[in-house]
């Protein structure tokens, strides 16, 4: 019997390490909690440079500079309403949103690029970069089994490519990891991963508030 008692808390112990936590953010960046105030304590603490930008044109340029791809920057992104069919997909013209482009950051431990930190009403509700190999295994181990999926899509090549995506969810928070590859070696395609997490009902205000101040940027001929 006393053998018996020694055993459960053992138990109990082993499943507590070993359980798995629920979808939130990365690293420092938590949805629904951090704020805009993280940017200011990057500049700060980890010596990053800070520029505001709001041509497409302007940031072309420091995204093919590689002192921008080698250095500690963020760009602070306001939509080009000059060229508004030459934004990136991720720009937003809503009032209430304000978005971020670090070219690179730490996120549990791992290095990604072009961390790009959308906040909306000052609260951040996406976080999208472009993940190495090895974030998968972080991710897995932190949030668990994803869900999976696999499509084929139309590329540059012979051949389509295929599309792998891991998904976790969190009630209104999701965290999908997507990576594109093709194994025609003709096509020599170096496999793209990407990563979101999002607030799903965050982004159900903020898409709609975007097209209407788009459309009505659009109809002023700007």
């Amino acid at each position: 019997m006393y053998a018996l008692l020694l055993l459960i808390p053992l138990n109990m112990v082993c499943v507590f390490a070993f359980a798995q936590e629920k979808v939130e953010g990365l690293g420092i960046f938590k949805l629904n909690e951090t704020d805009t105030s993280v940017i200011t304590k990057l500049e700060k603490g980890k010596g990053y440079t800070r520029m505001a930008v709001n041509s497409k044109f302007v940031l072309d340029k420091y995204l093919s500079d590689y002192r921008f791809q080698k250095g500690f920057t963020i760009i602070e992104f306001q939509a080009d309403t000059f060229n508004v069919k030459n934004n990136p997909s991720w720009a937003h013209y809503c009032a209430d949103a304000s978005t971020f482009l670090l070219s690179k950051c730490t996120l549990m431990g791992i290095t990604c690029e072009n961390v790009i930190l959308t906040f909306y009403q000052g609260k951040l509700n996406r976080l999208e970069c472009q993940y190495p190999g090895e974030m998968v295994d972080s991710i897995t181990a932190k949030y668990g089994k994803p869900e999976v999926t696999v499509y084929e899509e139309d590329g540059n090549c012979t051949t389509q490519n295929k599309v792998y995506t891991r998904t976790w969810t969190n009630g209104d928070i999701e965290c999908v990891m997507q990576i594109t590859v093709n194994d025609n070696p003709i096509c020599n395609l170096e496999p793209y991963r990407q990563m979101w997490l999002d607030v799903k009902s965050i982004e159900a205000i903020m898409n709609p508030c975007d097209m209407q101040r788009k459309d009505e940027i659009l109809k002023k001929g700007r």
